[in-house]
């Protein structure tokens, strides 16, 4: 499998904000469940031979194993790929239909450790994980964003809650949540913790 950030073939059930940082080609398993009421295809890969260029928890070396698994199933008549990447990203994705189209139009991220909520209309960022890098997953995640404000899979909310929040120029928070909204003129992000409380614009 070699993932394009177009979402061409099967990079379609990769999300979108995870695409372009990923290059190289990895090998992976089909299994198929026959006569399950909640079958489906699972896909799966120790990603060996895949780098992905991202913020910890996600980024990777080519060469490193981090097993994954793609599980692409239906609901209500509709497809829905759920995404388990062990302690790094749980994805769950809803799609609808648009003429001979399948769209996605909904997604649920969570980042780090623990599972995805069910996916509804909009993109949904969630995240437990032990430390982000704000400035580098804004770096990574912003042009992105800005692409899919538009679309189906306009930014909902991102809701953080890291044990350690990196900032700018070495600074960094404890214990600390963050709840990023649209605004008008782009995002608003409100802070609460040890040590800051506050609104940014």
């Amino acid at each position: 499998f070699v993932p394009n950030a177009a979402g061409e073939g099967l990079s379609s059930y990769v999300p979108q904000l995870v695409r372009p940082a990923l290059s190289g080609s990895s090998d992976w398993r089909a299994e198929i469940a026959l006569g399950a009421s909640d079958g489906g295809v699972k896909l799966s890969s120790d990603l060996r031979g895949t780098a992905a260029a991202m913020p910890a928890p996600l980024g990777k070396t080519a060469d490193e194993s981090a097993p994954i698994s793609v599980l692409i199933g239906e609901d209500a008549g509709a497809p829905r790929v759920h995404v388990s990447w062990p302690a790094r990203l749980d994805t769950d994705v809803a799609f609808s239909r648009s003429g001979e189209v399948w769209t996605a139009t909904g997604a649920t991220l969570n980042v780090g450790p623990g599972a995805a909520a069910h996916a509804q209309e909009g993109l949904l960022v969630t995240s437990d994980a032990a430390d982000l890098d704000l400035p580098s997953w804004i770096a990574a995640l912003a042009p992105a964003l800005r692409d899919m404000q538009n679309g189906p899979l306009h930014l909902r909310s991102a809701d953080l809650r890291p044990g350690k929040l990196s900032l700018f120029d070495g600074r960094y928070l404890r214990d600390t949540h963050v709840l990023v909204q649209p605004a008008e003129r782009g995002w608003k992000a409100h802070l609460e913790g040890a040590g800051a409380e506050g609104d940014l614009l």
